[in-house]
Order: C-alpha cells, then sequence, then structure tokens
C-alpha cells in the first residue's frame, strides 16, 4: 500500500515508555491551576502522568525526514477506569522498554 520506507505498523505492537510532557509540552507548562479547576472535572478527568507505559502501533516518516510515532496509551479516567487513548507524537516522546523492569498493568 505505501512504501515501507516511510510507513509501517507494528504487529504485534511494541510496548514502549512515552513521555507526556514531550509529546504535549503545553499540558506541562500552561495547566489550569488544580484550585481553580472544578472538583467535578479533577475528580472525572483523564488522568496523564509525565511518562506512561504504551505501545507503538506504527510509524511514519514526514516528507523532511522526522519520524512519528502512533502509540496507544492507557490512562485512568476518574473512578471509573482505563481509557484507551492513540495518538500521534514525536520519535523524541518515545523510549524503548527497559528489559529488567516488569511492565504495568496499566499498558
Amino acid at each position: 500500500m505505501f512504501d515501507p520506507r516511510v510507513w509501517q505498523e507494528r504487529t504485534p505492537p511494541r510496548p514502549v515508555r512515552v513521555s507526556i510532557t514531550r509529546a504535549l509540552p503545553r499540558l506541562a507548562h500552561f495547566g489550569t491551576r488544580a484550585d481553580r479547576t472544578p472538583l467535578w472535572i479533577r475528580a472525572g478527568g483523564v488522568h496523564l502522568e509525565h511518562t506512561m507505559d504504551g505501545e507503538v502501533i506504527g510509524v511514519c516518516r514526514l516528507d523532511d525526514g522526522q519520524w512519528l510515532v502512533n502509540v496507544r496509551i492507557r490512562p485512568r479516567v476518574g473512578q471509573e477506569g482505563i481509557a484507551t487513548m492513540t495518538t500521534w507524537v514525536t520519535a523524541d516522546a518515545v523510549s524503548s522498554w527497559p528489559d529488567d523492569q516488569p511492565r504495568s498493568t496499566r499498558a
């Protein structure tokens, strides 16, 4: 379908760590102060950690040579459980899974 040098799907997905602060830098610096956020949002909103367990499900190369990585993470949503989020991030936001550390049950 596409040239495999610029578009690859990962089957099976590969476990990785995703730096949310690198992937979404504005979240770390421009979030609303907790004391100004309504309690119902703080209690029921999506909880993104600085680094999250995830899976690479694909990669693509942009026309300027940069790589984008399609990752799937599973953040907590309020007290209700865990959601699945799939997003594209830059390659510097993804790191290999350390072989000597156990994988979280959330990813």
